[in-house]
């Protein structure tokens, strides 16, 4: 496709194909959020990644738009990176999700820079922009090693100015209440902070099937999604003293989740188990992932103990 390239007295054309800009694009979308989800420390899956990656490629076609004003340019990019980075990643608060957008946003800096670096270098007639986007038909070996390059840079500062972590991966964790106890698989994801208001404590959040069996049938009326009216638990219920309403904030708005304390939590990673006597667990109405885990566990709760 033929697209004017320029303003007034400089106007000139120049063809653009599409199938060579979608799937460069696609590339380096795909890219650039591999080194936001390794930055955030945030664990997703391929199939996301690809249709994050493709929304990017999508929001590339905008360089056959006549050219719009740079704030209308601008807001039409906030709004697709937004949407690029909710479909490619599970981003469970506002702290999270804007500590990701600034990542994202900061590789694609660093890659833009990089890449017009060495394609000004190389070539520099033949390039385009418009919309805010940029196009030029640039050479396999230069787009491989730009990204190779930004990756390089990005991973190195990472390393050396960012607080050292445990990297996301799925533990054992096994609940104990009154005797009994409840096993199950969860993420430790370091983008998850809950903690219960009044003490701070760190806050396990679990599906309701996976912690049924340790709520006593009076009492499940107020964790059960399909009956949750939040009331406090019987006075008579021994419950009443473990019960607590948490607070939550996602990207999608917030609201309140049903919790309880138990007795004792056990982590392990297969080699180490580690006895978490402090801590509360909230009660998820919803699914948390596609089978691979049924809890969300808050870094705070092993921190320093298990490496």
């Amino acid at each position: 496709m033929v697209v004017p390239n320029g303003t007034g007295d400089d106007i000139m054309k120049q063809t653009v194909y599409v199938d060579i800009l979608f799937a460069v694009n696609l590339f380096i979308n795909y890219f650039l959020l591999c080194l936001t989800a390794k930055v955030t420390r945030i664990h997703t899956k391929r199939w996301r990644m690809l249709a994050g990656s493709a929304l990017g490629a999508v929001y590339s076609l905008f360089i056959f738009f006549p050219e719009i004003p740079s704030l209308l340019s601008a807001a039409a990019k906030l709004i697709f990176s937004i949407t690029i980075l909710l479909a490619a990643l599970p981003i469970h608060s506002i702290k999270v999700f804007l500590k990701t957008l600034a990542c994202f946003f900061g590789a694609n800096f660093l890659f833009a820079g990089l890449m017009m670096a060495l394609w000004l270098f190389v070539s520099p007639n033949n390039l385009m922009i418009n919309n805010g986007v940029v196009y030029f038909n640039i050479s396999p070996l230069i787009l491989i090693g730009g990204a190779a390059v930004s990756y390089l840079i990005l991973s190195m500062i990472h390393r050396f100015t960012l607080r050292k972590a445990p990297d996301n991966k799925i533990y054992t964790v096994t609940i104990e209440v009154d005797g009994q106890t409840a096993t199950m698989d969860a993420l430790l994801d370091t983008g998850h902070s809950l903690t219960e208001s009044i003490s701070d404590l760190p806050v396990l959040l679990a599906e309701y099937k996976s912690v049924e069996k340790l709520i006593p049938s009076q009492v499940r009326p107020v964790f059960e999604p399909s009956q949750r009216v939040f009331p406090v638990p019987p006075e008579d219920s021994s419950w009443r003293r473990r019960f607590r309403v948490v607070p939550f904030h996602s990207v999608g708005g917030g609201g309140v989740l049903p919790a309880f304390r138990p007795d004792s939590i056990t982590v392990t990673d297969g080699q180490h188990p580690v006895r978490v006597p402090k801590s509360f667990v909230a009660v998820s109405g919803t699914h948390l992932s596609d089978g691979e885990y049924e809890a969300l566990m808050n870094p705070d709760m092993i921190e320093n103990t298990i490496k």
